[in-house]
């Protein structure tokens, strides 16, 4: 349960920032990228969107499932041991991602996003989070 707790915490601060990152993107302003980041290069970049749609779009959606899979779990509304694989692959999703983004900061864009780095972190601590409650069950 407490593991549970946990993801529920992540996934709302996963929501956060990816919030945070749409609506700097879509205010009109510079975005304010905290330690000398380089979110606009990032942000901005052909690497930020997917068919068109943001990357943010997708980072609330993931951080909703995780958010809406824990709050099935915790109050027991759907058979835990489902809801748990499900979201462990969802997680092995973003965190595969995570990496895919990360690299392409490091080596193709040569720039980095607080933000965005923000955001690998708390998906990396979600997965890490998920494959404990995994090997415990």
């Amino acid at each position: 349960m407490i593991l549970n707790l946990i993801c529920l915490a992540l996934s709302v601060g996963g929501l956060y920032i990816s919030y945070r990152i749409y609506k700097e993107k879509h205010s009109g302003k510079p975005m304010i990228c905290p330690l000398n980041g380089k979110c606009e290069i990032v942000l901005s970049s052909k690497y930020a969107k997917i068919a068109g749609i943001g990357l943010e779009y997708f980072g609330m959606l993931f951080y909703g499932i995780l958010f809406v899979g824990n709050i099935l779990i915790l109050s027991g509304i759907v058979v835990s041991q489902q809801i748990s694989v499900f979201l462990f692959v969802v997680a092995c999703g973003g965190i595969l991602f995570t990496i895919y983004l990360t690299i392409i900061q490091k080596f193709v864009l040569k720039s980095w996003c607080t933000w965005c780095l923000s955001s690998a972190f708390t998906t990396t601590f979600i997965f890490i989070v998920l494959v404990i409650k995994m090997f415990l069950k």
